[in-house]
């Protein structure tokens, strides 16, 4: 819908209440460059509510959902750099999102979104995510959704059928593929 909104010059909480007046679905992604490196953030709204919100720090591998991605977002507002998207959703989408997605959740009464703007942007988020692990690994995915031991007990096929190496045939120093044919499927 609206492509790189400045947010040195736009009101965020006008932003807002045009898009709850107006029913939205869809985010707003906002991005900026934070202390350390580029920053990213979104907040979702379905049919003019907003309904979530997560931040990213890219350089850190760190994301946070819910509230205090929300603070953050507004935060990122007040940053000197900072620009904002606005992708419009079917509502089944963004109700998709939140149902994978149920730590994104976050709800901001009326009196938050009227006061959703920063006055001069703040590094302390920042530092309070420098402690904060990354999960950006695949096992630390799987142990955040408690899938490592699920997963860990499965064989793999390999394990339970023998397998069989194709012959591997050189002609004038290079391998020649194996024929398909005759193949099991």
């Amino acid at each position: 819908m609206k492509k790189e909104i400045d947010l040195t010059r736009a009101s965020f909480p006008s932003l807002l209440k045009e898009l709850k007046e107006k029913k939205f679905s869809g985010y707003v992604a906002i991005t900026i460059r934070g202390g350390n490196g580029l920053e990213d953030g979104f907040v979702a709204f379905d049919s003019g509510k907003v309904m979530a919100a997560v931040y990213e720090y890219g350089h850190e591998g760190k994301t946070i959902k819910g509230k205090p991605a929300f603070e953050r977002a507004v935060n990122a507002t007040a940053a000197p750099a900072a620009y904002a998207d606005v992708i419009e959703l079917r509502p089944e989408e963004v109700q998709n999102f939140l149902s994978i997605e149920s730590n994104a959740a976050y709800a901001p009464s009326e009196e938050e979104l009227a006061n959703a703007k920063a006055e001069k942007f703040s590094l302390k988020f920042e530092e309070e995510v420098a402690g904060l692990p990354a999960e950006s690994t695949q096992q630390s995915l799987l142990n955040k959704y408690k899938l490592a031991d699920v997963l860990a007990g499965f064989k793999k096929k390999e394990d339970t059928e023998k397998r069989v190496e194709p012959k591997i045939e050189e002609e004038e120093g290079r391998i020649r593929p194996p024929s398909f044919t005759g193949t099991n499927k």
